[in-house]
């Protein structure tokens, strides 16, 4: 039985990556949640989605570490050389780039014999966050404990501890104040023990109350 739930581990993910790993960056998760449950993923990976997409990444040459969530497959045509560290969430749109396109411009498109490219390795430390449609541009590396804002492109190093944003990115404060900030914040709402419905009856509450019971004009 274990041989033939590793048969179909193994085929399942040849075919489905190449389809998924299009599609990824277009489909929500809860599609992906919809396709996993009408065709049994959770049982041929034994895991969740997010698992799912680390197997498939980690099938591709990716080194990953543990309890890392993906929102996207986007690692370039040389995953090999993208490495990530433990408690790792990377938001869908965000793509890695390990080698240099623009050298194409350069190639003898006749004698193919001398083309040349830069390749550079990229490495995410531990405890980080990359946010929706990011670029992480070839030799960079991300230090532990980072969070990397929507839309950034990255370049070059970041240093462990920091909240990067922009295009270069740059860094615009420690993750330790970010921290204090979030805490601090009117908008904040502790909902790590809860699930998804209670959270979304709290977020509601919240936010929703104003305008799901607007107040009365009752001016003369």
């Amino acid at each position: 039985m274990k041989r033939l739930f590793d048969n179909l581990k193994y085929l399942s993910s040849k075919l489905f990556l190449p389809v998924v790993r299009r599609l990824n960056s277009r489909i929500s998760s809860r599609l992906l949640k919809k396709i996993e449950k009408k065709f049994q993923l959770k049982i041929l990976f034994r895991t969740n989605i997010y698992q799912w997409r680390v197997e498939m990444a980690r099938e591709e040459g990716v080194k990953i570490g543990d309890n890392c969530r993906l929102y996207t497959l986007e690692f370039s045509s040389e995953p090999y050389l993208v490495e990530i560290g433990d408690n790792v969430v990377i938001a869908t749109g965000t793509q890695f780039i390990t080698h240099d396109g623009g050298a194409w411009l350069f190639y003898d498109h006749d004698d193919h014999s001398n083309d040349i490219n830069v390749f550079g390795k990229i490495k995410v430390g531990s405890n980080c966050f990359i946010g929706i449609n990011c670029i992480i541009l070839p030799g960079s590396v991300i230090g532990d404990n980072c969070v990397i804002g929507a839309g950034s492109v990255v370049r070059g190093k970041i240093e462990p501890d920091s909240v990067v944003m922009g295009n270069p990115a740059k860094t615009i404060m420690k993750c330790s104040l970010y921290k204090k900030l979030i805490n601090c914040s009117n908008n904040a709402i502790r909902v790590s023990l809860f699930d998804t419905e209670k959270k979304n009856r709290l977020v509601r509450e919240k936010f929703c109350a104003e305008s799901a019971n607007p107040v009365k004009d009752i001016s003369p």
